[in-house]
C-alpha cells in the first residue's frame, strides 16, 4: 500500500478567527452546519444556488420524514443566519455579498463549481465534503451498489478545493459503513450519523494554524449523475445479481427501477417500479423467456425469468409505499425494457 504524502499549509487567518460561510444545496446542509457550531467553529452566513422557498422535492420529503433533510428555509429561520444567493457564486458580485456577512473562508456541502477566483478571493480557505472516497462526482451511492461494492464502507473526504472536481488534498477522512442489503437511504443515514465526527476531525486539524493534507488518489472514476431515460432501467438479460442491484440502487429514496409490465395479451404496455427483490432459483432459460412471469408464491411473491434463472420480486411500488407484486404483475404477462 502506498503510504501518504503528507504536506502542510499554514493558515493565512488563526483558526480562532475564521468565520466561515456554509454554501450549497443538500440534504446535508443543515446537519453540516449544525456540526460546526458545535465543534465550535464559527457560521455567520449560508449561501445556496437554490432559493430559500424552493418548495421541497418528492425525494427530499421523503428524506425528511426520516430526519435526513431540512429545508433551506427551516435552516436559515432556526439559526438566524443571513442568506446569500450563490446562483452565480464565482461572480464578483456574490463574493462581494459573502464578505459583506464578515466571513473569510467557505465551507461547501454540494456546492455549484468553484472557480481560481472565488478560491483567490478568500486566501485559499475554501473547503468541501464530498461524500465518498472511491468515487468522484455524483449518484456515488448508487454507483456503489451497482457495481457490487462487497466491503460495504466508504468515508467522507473533507478536502481544501481546488480547481478540480472533488481532488483537493484530503483533510479529514470518516468512515461509514452500510449492510449488504442497503438502499441509498440507508447509507445516506450512515453518512449523516458520521458528519458530526468528520468535522470535529477538521476542528482538530485547523486548531493549530497549519493543517496537515495528503493528495487524493488521482485514479478514482469519475461516475455521472444517473438522471437519463436509461438509467434505472432493468434489463432482463441481467443475470439476478445485477437486477437485485439494480432494485437497491434506484431504491429509496428515489423513485425506484423501472420495467415495462406488457399484458398477458400484448396489447397493454405500462411502466411500473420495483420496490424489492430478491434472488431465486439459477436454472437454464432460453433468452426468449427473459422477463417471463414464471409463477406466484406465497405473500405476493411473482418469479420473473432472467439470464442465470429467476428474480423475485416481493413488491412494488406505490407512491411512497410499495404493493404486493402478485397484485400488479398478472401471470401470463412480461416485463421487458
Amino acid at each position: 500500500m502506498n503510504e501518504r504524502v503528507l504536506t502542510s499549509r499554514t493558515l493565512p487567518i488563526a483558526h480562532g478567527d475564521l468565520r466561515f460561510c456554509v454554501i450549497g444545496a443538500s440534504s446535508f446542509l443543515g446537519a453540516a452546519v449544525d456540526a460546526l457550531l458545535q465543534a465550535g467553529i464559527a457560521v455567520v452566513a449560508i449561501a445556496s444556488q437554490s432559493a430559500p422557498d424552493q418548495p421541497d422535492g418528492a425525494i427530499e420529503t421523503l428524506l425528511a420524514t426520516h430526519g435526513l433533510h431540512e429545508s433551506l428555509a427551516s435552516i436559515i429561520s432556526r439559526l438566524r443566519l443571513p442568506f446569500i444567493d450563490a446562483s452565480r457564486p464565482n461572480d464578483g458580485e456574490t463574493i462581494a455579498a459573502i464578505k459583506q456577512t464578515t466571513a473569510n473562508a467557505i465551507f461547501s456541502v454540494s456546492a455549484p463549481i468553484i472557480r481560481a477566483n472565488f478560491i483567490e478571493a478568500f486566501d485559499g480557505l475554501v473547503f468541501n465534503i464530498h461524500g465518498s472516497k472511491r468515487y468522484r462526482g455524483r449518484a456515488g451511492l448508487s454507483w456503489l451498489i451497482l457495481n457490487d461494492d462487497r466491503l460495504c464502507e466508504d468515508s467522507w473526504v473533507l478536502h481544501w478545493i481546488d480547481a478540480g472536481i472533488d481532488t483537493g488534498a484530503a483533510i479529514v477522512e470518516q468512515p461509514f459503513t452500510w449492510s449488504k442489503i442497503a438502499y441509498p437511504i440507508d447509507i445516506m443515514s450512515a453518512q449523516q450519523s458520521s458528519i458530526r465526527l468528520l468535522i470535529a476531525g477538521f476542528s482538530a486539524a485547523i486548531a493549530t494554524d497549519s493543517v496537515v493534507s495528503w493528495p487524493q488518489p488521482h485514479g478514482r472514476p469519475y461516475f455521472p449523475a444517473l438522471k437519463t431515460e436509461l438509467d434505472g432501467k432493468i434489463d432482463w438479460s441481467w443475470n439476478a445479481s445485477e437486477i437485485e442491484r439494480c432494485v437497491r440502487a434506484f431504491g429509496w429514496p428515489y423513485l425506484g427501477a423501472k420495467t415495462v409490465l406488457v399484458s398477458p395479451d400484448r396489447q397493454t404496455r405500462r411502466e411500473i417500479h420495483l420496490a424489492r427483490v430478491r434472488i431465486g432459483t439459477s436454472r437454464n432459460l432460453h433468452p426468449l423467456a427473459h422477463g417471463v412471469v414464471l409463477a406466484h408464491g406465497k405473500n405476493g411473491v411473482t418469479e420473473i425469468a432472467c439470464r442465470d434463472g429467476s428474480v423475485l420480486v416481493d413488491t412494488v411500488r406505490d407512491g411512497a409505499g410499495e404493493r404486493p407484486a402478485n397484485e400488479v404483475i398478472r401471470l401470463g404477462c412480461r416485463l421487458t425494457a
